[in-house]
């Protein structure tokens, strides 16, 4: 049985992209190379044999060429983004996100996922100066958010890394501001402008405006001296 070429294809915004896992490369192709390799995806066994033998010489002369290069774990890497809601509690009628779950099961990351990516990024790229948490909306995981800020800075002892959240600011309590106020976490409220402005997109399931909720949190987060941007 011959020994099958593992690729994947990406095609983003007029580029056509290869993957080779097991050669760690990603790289563009022209629309020869594309043509032949997506038609191997499709049905790789019953690939023909000649044709197979041209996906072998591709994936020998890529592996010739890159073999002296430097390990993608030696690149430098100082931000880390989690993503640790594909849930919102908001529908914003222009959100790139699909409202949150980019399309796939609306769900929160688990302490054991976050904890195994943050430490396998830790072990490879050591300098990491920014943890930044995104979603959906990041603060419906706010436990998650607080037990990775736990880990890198009590856990893995890297005190000189910045936390930062990206959020609708509908979600604000007293327990979060504690969060905010103890890591030192940067805050970017998303806030559209004035309510007639913000309230024409940025809604909830029940299609009623958040501005007045936005508001009340800013307000809510100056008091509390929390910085916001």
């Amino acid at each position: 049985m011959r020994e099958l070429v593992e690729v994947h294809l990406v095609e983003k915004e007029g580029r056509r992209l290869c993957f080779f896992p097991e050669l760690k490369l990603l790289c563009e192709t022209d629309s020869h190379h594309w043509e032949m390799l997506r038609a191997y995806t499709e049905h790789p066994r019953e690939f023909a044999e000649a044709s197979f033998q041209d996906v072998r010489a591709l994936y020998r002369d890529l592996q010739q060429q890159f073999s002296g290069r430097e390990p993608w774990w030696h690149t430098e890497v100082s931000a880390l983004t989690l993503i640790v809601a594909t849930d919102c509690n908001m529908r914003c009628f222009y959100c790139y996100a699909d409202q949150g779950s980019y399309g796939r099961t609306r769900e929160l990351m688990s302490m054991g996922v976050a904890e195994e990516a943050v430490r396998k990024v830790f072990a490879h790229f050591p300098h990491v100066r920014q943890v930044r948490f995104f979603g959906g909306e990041p603060l419906l995981n706010a436990d998650v958010i607080r037990g990775v800020c736990r880990l890198i800075t009590d856990g893995l002892g890297h005190r000189h890394v910045r936390f930062a959240v990206e959020t609708n600011g509908t979600i604000i309590t007293d327990e979060i501001i504690s969060m905010v106020k103890e890591y030192s976490i940067d805050l970017g409220v998303s806030l559209d402008g004035p309510r007639s402005v913000h309230d024409l997109h940025r809604v909830f399931p029940d299609g009623t405006g958040s501005y007045n909720h936005v508001v009340a949190n800013l307000e809510r987060l100056n008091d509390a001296g929390v910085r916001f941007a």
